[in-house]
């Protein structure tokens, strides 16, 4: 087998493992995208649902950003390789996507989420002072 071929088929396989993964993370009784909130100590919460979905919509207006840059920045601060935070283009809403896929072998519950994020609180709080000020 050339090289070429065997470059072909590991990208092919790759593709293949990855879509493999979001459609098993995002099954038929899935929904795509929920509601979630931080209340005013910027603690983030997953709602009960059935499902763990793909992405999270979060309202920021009450948080008080300076304006809609600060807001993106501080919201790609605070990102990291298991939470992925997106803030649009106004300042006004964040995507919060959970990364599934650097879980390890374990599934993460709704608990194992709340608890990681739970961890997080006081570093959303902190860095919220030093990016507002």
């Amino acid at each position: 087998m050339s090289i070429l071929n065997a470059i072909r088929i590991a990208m092919l396989t790759l593709f293949v493992a990855t879509g493999s993964t979001v459609i098993a993370q995002q099954d038929a009784g899935n929904t795509f995208s929920q509601k979630a909130s931080f209340d005013d100590n910027m603690k983030l919460e997953l709602p009960v649902t059935d499902r763990l979905p793909y992405s999270y919509e979060i309202d920021i207006t009450g948080i008080g950003f300076k304006d809609a840059q600060i807001a993106g920045q501080y919201f790609r601060g605070v990102s990291d390789n298991l939470v992925h935070f997106e803030a649009n283009e106004e300042g006004t809403m964040v995507t919060m996507r959970l990364q599934y896929q650097n879980t390890g072998q374990n599934q993460w519950t709704r608990e194992d989420w709340n608890s990681y994020l739970s961890k997080k609180q006081e570093r959303f709080q902190d860095y919220l002072l030093r990016m507002n000020d």
